[in-house]
């Protein structure tokens, strides 16, 4: 009972990412959450994007062989692909914020350029959480997530 008490305290800020299926559910609730995705056709995120769009919402079941779809181009990554989603969140000084991610290849999430979780290489389905110290001010904050399908 203590701790459903005491995560009142946070935003909560969950992300899945589970097996050969890749869910994320999404930073702080927000119904009008703009994500920003850069696909790349290697682990690395590195080289120009194989494509890029904007993501309403970051809920993908991607299993091996069956990765993202670009329309616009008609392009499908299988597997080896990574990804790189950039958002920006309003978040309140002296607010905590918790993540919690469970992936089964590489994740990387940063806020505000600071690394919190870095877990990028191939693991087998393993969970993670960070709760950040108190928001130092009143405004927009970057969440990055970047993930690989190995």
């Amino acid at each position: 009972m203590k701790r459903q008490s005491s995560l009142k305290a946070f935003k909560l800020i969950n992300i899945i990412i589970l097996s050969l299926t890749f869910v994320v559910f999404a930073l702080i609730g927000s119904a009008n959450a703009q994500y920003s995705g850069k696909y790349f056709n290697n682990i690395n995120l590195t080289g120009p994007a194989a494509f890029t769009r904007t993501d309403k919402v970051i809920n993908f079941k991607w299993s091996d062989g069956n990765g993202p779809w670009d329309d616009a181009r008609n392009i499908q990554l299988t597997t080896n692909f990574s990804v790189r989603w950039t958002h920006t969140v309003a978040m309140t000084k002296g607010q905590k914020y918790f993540f919690q991610v469970s992936t089964d290849d590489g994740v990387r999430i940063k806020l505000d350029g600071t690394t919190i979780i870095d877990k990028f290489w191939t693991q087998g389905t393993t969970s993670y959480e960070y709760t950040t110290n108190k928001i130092g001010w009143t405004g927009n904050h970057t969440v990055v997530v970047e993930y690989f399908q190995g």
